[in-house]
């Protein structure tokens, strides 16, 4: 089962994500805020993070700056995603894998997570 770590400090969008990648049978835990992100990631060990880019004071990218920039965590596919579609130029610059305008339709978040899901490397530290 594919891990999917979800990070938005919209707590309603949070939730309905989390239930939604649930039923298609995911395995998904939910953050509201990037206190523990890398706590978590050590832990969880998620195939995929969908990043929110605005997080109250603290930047989406950075995190995914960070997290690219560790030998530990730089195969995790990390999808950012923002209501300002504006943030999407130049994702990659910040080592990010995908990036999808919310709100999102439902059914087109799953092939990004699936599409990268596909692009996953076969090596690495992460146990399937």
């Amino acid at each position: 089962m594919f891990r999917i770590l979800i990070v938005d400090d919209d707590v309603d969008l949070l939730f309905l994500g989390s239930s939604l990648l649930k039923q298609r049978g995911f395995d998904v835990f939910s953050l509201s805020s990037v206190d523990e992100i890398f706590e978590i990631v050590q832990s969880f060990k998620p195939h995929v993070i969908l990043l929110d880019v605005k997080l109250g004071d603290q930047d989406g990218r950075d995190i995914c700056l960070e997290l690219k920039g560790n030998p530990e965590t730089n195969f995790i596919k990390v999808i950012l995603y923002s209501a300002f579609p504006e943030t999407s130029v130049e994702y990659s610059k910040y080592g990010a894998d995908d990036f999808v305008v919310k709100p999102y339709e439902f059914n087109h978040l799953v092939e990004r997570i699936l599409h990268n899901l596909d692009r996953l490397p076969l090596t690495g530290n992460l146990k399937l």
